[in-house]
C-alpha cells in the first residue's frame, strides 16, 4: 500500500497522486484493542488491464511484521532493530532507495528520511494511536491534518497545506457493515498507526492545479470472500477502470 512519503510536499499534484494519500488512519472509538484474533495477512496484490499489469508479493516474519515485497519488480525490504525501521527498495538494476524510520515510544513511525534528501518527515498521533498530522521540516511547510467523527471515530476528512495555503482536501465515506482487510495492518506495518476498521466507499477530493480548483471523486466496489476478507477492489482512475485482487496466508 502507498504511504504519505510518496507525496511528500506534491499535493497540488493529479488526481492519481490524490487518490495515492487515500490511506485512512482512523478507527471506531470502541474498536482499538477490541479483538484478539490474528489479523489476516495479505499475500498477493494483482492487477491485469489491457494497457497495465501489476502483481506485489508479501513476506513477514514471525512476529507478522513485514520483510519483504516484490512490488512489480522492484524489492523492497525491511530491516527492524529497537526504535527504527529501515526500509531499502531495489528497482532490478538501477536504483536504490533508502528510507529510515524513527519509531515513538508505542511503535508508531515518529518521523522519517529518505537517504540523500534534506527533508525530514514527522507523524503526530492521538492518545489511541490514530494519525493526527504528517508534516515536513520545510519552508515553506508542507501538513496534512486528519478529522475524525467525533461519534464514529471514522476519518471524515484530510485536508492539505503549503505553507498555510490549502493545497488538498480528501472527503470519506465507508462501507460500515463490512471489514477493512487491506490496511497496513494486513501488510504487516502496524508502524503506520490504526486505520478504520471498514473499508472506504467514497473518497471526493479537491486539490489546486496551479491556480485552478479541480475534483475528483473515486466509489470504491468490494467482492469478498468467504472469511469476510477483501477479494477485490474496483474503481476508475482518470476514465481508466482499474481492478485489484487480493489473496491471504491462511
Amino acid at each position: 500500500m502507498i504511504r504519505p512519503y510518496i507525496a511528500g510536499r506534491n499535493l497540488w499534484l493529479t488526481a492519481l497522486q490524490a487518490m495515492l494519500l487515500c490511506l485512512v488512519y482512523s478507527c471506531k472509538k470502541s474498536d482499538p484493542g477490541k479483538s484478539n484474533e490474528p489479523v489476516p495477512l495479505i499475500k498477493t496484490m494483482t492487477n491485469a488491464e489491457a494497457d497495465y499489469t501489476y502483481s506485489a508479493s508479501y513476506t513477514y516474519d514471525a512476529q507478522q511484521r513485514i520483510t519483504k515485497i516484490d512490488d512489480n519488480g522492484t524489492i523492497i525490504e525491511y530491516q527492524y532493530t529497537p526504535g527504527n525501521i529501515t526500509r531499502i527498495a531495489k528497482q532490478g538494476l538501477g536504483s536504490t532507495t533508502v528510507i529510515e524510520y524513527e519509531l515513538n515510544e508505542k511503535g508508531l513511525i515518529k518521523s522519517q528520511h529518505i537517504a540523500g534528501q534534506a527533508t525530514r518527515y514527522f507523524y503526530e498521533y492521538n492518545a489511541d494511536g490514530f494519525l493526527v498530522k504528517y508534516h515536513d521540516d520545510q519552508t515553506p511547510q508542507y501538513s496534512s491534518t486528519y478529522h475524525y467523527n467525533p461519534q464514529t471515530g471514522l476519518l471524515d476528512s484530510l485536508t492539505a497545506t503549503l505553507g498555510g495555503t490549502w493545497r488538498l482536501s480528501h472527503v470519506y465515506s465507508y462501507y460500515t457493515d463490512k471489514a477493512n482487510t487491506i490496511g497496513s495492518a494486513n501488510e504487516g506495518k502496524p508502524f503506520f498507526g490504526k486505520e478504520s476498521p471498514h473499508p472506504i466507499k467514497r473518497q471526493a477530493s479537491r486539490y489546486k492545479d496551479n491556480n485552478t480548483i479541480k475534483t475528483q471523486v473515486y466509489d470504491y466496489i468490494y467482492t469478498f470472500d468467504e472469511k469476510g476478507r477483501i477479494r477485490s477492489k474496483a474503481y476508475t482512475e482518470v476514465g481508466q477502470p482499474l481492478i485489484y485482487f487480493y489473496t491471504y496466508y491462511e
